[in-house]
């Protein structure tokens, strides 16, 4: 400028990028009391987790590694959400089920951390319909969480008996009750043996009990692949390596694919198992 003053320009640094949207699933609440819905409140979790891990670029932290950071089985929904936020997650998701059989009233919330509600979906449904609506609603969801359009194919629906005796054995896994585990997954894979889902866990569930190379190769070979999401993909091809002893190229590949799924448990507990 003029007098001989030095013109000072003010400028901007490059604008903090926002932060990976995580999301954590919590449990549901079944207010219809349908015996056929008893695994509502961790089951329906599992349901929404397996159809939304087929999104990319959407860390989910799952319900039953939420609920081992939660001090009390009754903890209030305070106490759920602080956990989420432990564990990395800036939104929640969770839902309940109203009404009585047969329609019943689904309703699921995407919320903030402190509890604010950013979106809902309400569906009248029957009871049986339950999982089979949930998973349509996983591509609404994700598509609020990442604000883009997220397309996904649920598949077919699958049987009410083998949804309840698969969302009862994932449970089990998780809480290593591994004779219940086995034995509710074997029935779900009888009633559903094209569900990739109940395949995969009763892999999980063999190699946990120790059964035989053979027998988990062949639990394996039954498992549809191409319908798993990428961590369990990936999971699979770990366990492929370590039935058949090639515990170098195990630790390897676990540990690769721990640095994509970090959060993945049973990613985490593969890459254990091929270190020991």
């Amino acid at each position: 400028r003029e007098g001989g003053g030095a013109l000072a320009l003010r400028t901007r640094g490059p604008t903090p990028a926002a932060p990976t949207p995580s999301v954590a699933i919590l449990a549901f609440v079944d207010h219809s009391g349908d015996p056929a819905l008893d695994y509502a409140s961790y089951g329906l979790p599992h349901v929404l987790t397996a159809e939304l891990q087929h999104v990319p670029g959407l860390p989910i932290i799952e319900y039953h590694r939420l609920r081992m950071h939660v001090a009390a089985a009754g903890a209030d929904d305070a106490a759920w959400r602080a956990a989420a936020a432990k564990l990395g997650a800036t939104v929640v998701v969770d839902g309940e089920i109203t009404g009585r059989a047969p329609q019943l009233t689904l309703v699921v919330r995407l919320r903030r951390l402190d509890g604010r509600e950013l979106a809902r979906w309400t569906e009248a449904v029957p009871g049986p319909e339950i999982p089979s609506t949930l998973r349509r609603l996983a591509a609404p969801l994700a598509s609020a969480v990442l604000r883009r359009t997220v397309t996904l194919d649920p598949g077919e629906a699958v049987p009410a008996s083998a949804e309840r005796a698969l969302q009862r054995g994932v449970d089990a896994l998780a809480r290593t009750d591994l004779d219940a585990a086995e034995r509710e997954l074997a029935t779900a894979v009888a009633l559903a043996p094209g569900n990739a889902d109940a395949a995969y866990h009763r892999a999980l569930v063999l190699w946990w009990r120790g059964a035989s190379p053979d027998i988990v190769r062949a639990a394996i070979a039954a498992i549809p692949v191409d319908d798993l999401p990428p961590a369990r993909h990936d999971a699979i091809g770990g366990l492929r390596l370590f039935v058949d002893h090639r515990y170098v190229d195990a630790i390897a590949w676990f540990a690769a694919a721990v640095e994509r799924h970090p959060g993945d448990r049973d990613l985490r507990y593969g890459l254990f198992e091929a270190r020991f």
